[in-house]
């Protein structure tokens, strides 16, 4: 596997999952050693390059010589392309970008709910990611489907006491609970 030189990927160190994953670029021998950097703790020299905006958004991979910049899926896949060049015909394909582009948002938007921010003092708002409705939207509706899908195939032990059950009617329950708890928030 080819290692990733002079760039450094910047990640939010708030992040479990982003931490997790920027130490597996480098555990796999992808990035060397100086490689990772959280952007809170960005020096003055990459800060120049960065935009720090969509830094909070997506994931930046910073060319240390250039200054080059690349942000969101299109960094992770320099990372990968670089690493294993076998999947440079997938990085190119336009329908698959697309998809993981989406997909790649859905997460980073909603990173800070996925998994909360490990310490307190981590939750500094100006590094947060901005609020997406949209994103926001495909993650409850994801988390409803699968909450859904859980709970109808629980429901097959509790035949004893309960109706037959469907998915219908634990993804209505389930959307009900989130009318009600919405209901009880505002």
């Amino acid at each position: 596997m080819k290692k990733l030189i002079e760039h450094v990927i910047l990640y939010d160190a708030a992040c479990p999952m982003c931490d997790l994953y920027t130490k597996s670029f480098q555990t796999a021998g992808m990035l060397d050693e100086n490689g990772r950097l959280p952007y809170q703790d960005m020096p003055a020299n990459l800060a120049c390059s960065v935009n720090m905006e969509r830094s909070v958004n997506e994931i930046a991979l910073v060319n240390s010589t250039t200054g080059k910049v690349y942000y969101g899926v299109e960094s992770l896949l320099q990372i990968i392309v670089h690493s294993l060049p076998v999947l440079k015909p997938l990085a190119k394909n336009k329908a698959f970008l697309f998809l993981v582009d989406k997909l790649y948002k859905a997460v980073s938007f909603n990173r800070r709910v996925i998994l909360p921010a490990v310490k307190k003092e981590m939750q500094n708002p100006a590094f947060a990611p901005f609020f997406n409705a949209r994103y926001r939207a495909v993650y409850i509706v994801f988390a409803l489907g699968v909450s859904a899908f859980v709970l109808h195939r629980y429901s097959f032990f509790l035949d004893a006491i309960l109706p037959a059950s469907s998915f219908g009617r634990e993804a209505l329950i389930c959307a009900g609970q989130l009318v009600w708890q919405g209901t009880v928030v505002f």
